[in-house]
């Protein structure tokens, strides 16, 4: 395993699992290149949460067993359970954003992102404009 893990949205995992989805081939092509760099994969149990469910809602129900049995067995992935710490500061992070769209699980990743100082790879344009706001790391593919 690459020493680097790497923080994943929920966004990312529902593209992956859901076939229909307009940035389905972006995630097939992220998975493959991380496969190839053998990087350790994160999500919390928050990002687990909000997978199951809009996999469950997209793309059916079978779906989002087979993602959750995928994710709880594979080596490459690590779940992060939120503790009560990190519950308030992503408590903090969710009362400094004005935006409206980002929700608390999108707070708790960028809580998690920076308690844990994980890159954080994610297809999500409104978490992406925070960056500057609150400083946490965004995970490019390396070229080649």
């Amino acid at each position: 395993m690459n020493s680097t893990p790497l923080l994943l949205d929920a966004n990312v995992l529902v593209s992956l699992y859901n076939r229909r989805d307009s940035l389905h081939r972006k995630a097939v092509t992220l998975f493959q290149s991380l496969a190839k760099l053998k990087v350790q994969l994160v999500v919390s149990n928050y990002i687990l949460l909000e997978t199951y469910t809009i996999i469950a809602q997209r793309s059916g129900k079978r779906q989002a067993l087979e993602f959750g049995i995928f994710v709880r067995t594979k080596k490459p992935f690590l779940i992060k359970h939120i503790s009560e710490n990190l519950d308030e500061e992503t408590w903090e992070i969710f009362t400094k954003i004005k935006d409206k769209n980002i929700s608390f699980v999108d707070s708790s990743i960028i809580a998690i992102a920076l308690q844990e100082d994980l890159e954080l790879a994610t297809f999500d344009r409104k978490i992406l404009t925070l960056q500057p706001q609150f400083g946490f790391k965004i995970f490019h593919l390396p070229a080649g």
